[in-house]
């Protein structure tokens, strides 16, 4: 038997929208083992220290999209939000980030922002996408968003221009060409974002969670200003019994 609360709210904020999920459960079963750790990315490196790593400085190039350095930048920004109002930082979890990996997909493909599949006869849950990666956790709590990969204002007006065989976008016919976001930059943007909206900073800043997984899917708009979908599914094992 268990029992759950979930919470579900649609926001839109500065450049793109989030939404969050979040469900407490109660079961007897023992927790699952950690996974091990992606020495590259997750291993023994502050925050601090990943965001000053060269490849996270790059622009994002949507032709050599790398959605492993874009999660792992998210989940260090935000275990450095979480560092700054003295919390813990959370543990790299490999199973929850590819539940999260899959979700940030599926939405990039669809082009929807949900917790749910739209249009499917089984709407997996955040936390039936964490049970089928092996997962059980007491907690679990799931904020999803999308941003572009340009420094874009959504909803104001743009211009585009061809240079070099490349589209420019600005805001001015002939104005200063909008720039991509940094690995860093984006993952700064990402998570500010979920800060701003008071439900979901709830979750990032939560005490209950210990364990998190960060994906992050490309998705190319019809208007040629691409986004980028990001998942972050944090969660809370059962304590191993004695």
């Amino acid at each position: 038997m268990h029992s759950f609360l979930r919470s579900l709210v649609s926001l839109s904020l500065g450049c793109g929208a989030v939404f969050l999920w979040s469900a407490q459960f109660s079961f007897s079963e023992d927790a699952q083992p950690a996974a091990t750790p992606v020495k590259d990315l997750y291993g023994e490196v502050t925050p601090a220290e990943f965001a000053k790593r060269d490849d996270v400085q790059q622009p994002i190039d949507p032709q050599n999209f790398n959605a492993k350095l874009l999660s792992a930048a998210i989940f260090h920004r935000t275990n450095a939000v979480r560092v700054q109002h003295d919390l813990p930082a959370l543990t790299y979890s490999a199973k929850a980030a590819v539940a999260a990996q899959k979700h940030s997909e599926a939405m990039a493909t669809g082009g929807y922002l949900s917790h749910e599949t739209p249009n499917k006869k089984k709407n997996l849950s955040p936390y039936e996408r964490l049970q089928n990666q092996g997962l059980m956790p007491q907690f679990t709590a799931e904020n999803i968003a999308y941003n572009f990969l340009l420094r874009y204002q959504s909803g104001k007006p743009f211009f585009t221009r061809e240079k070099n065989g490349k589209t420019l976008y600005s805001y001015a016919p002939d104005g200063k060409a909008l720039q991509p976001h940094t690995y860093g930059s984006f993952a700064a943007d990402i998570v500010q974002q979920w800060m701003d909206s008071p439900p979901h900073r709830k979750n990032l800043v939560s005490a209950e969670p210990t364990q998190l997984g960060v994906g992050a899917a490309l998705s190319a708009a019809a208007d040629g200003l691409e986004k980028i979908y990001s998942v972050q599914d944090l969660h809370a094992p059962f304590p191993e019994h004695p």
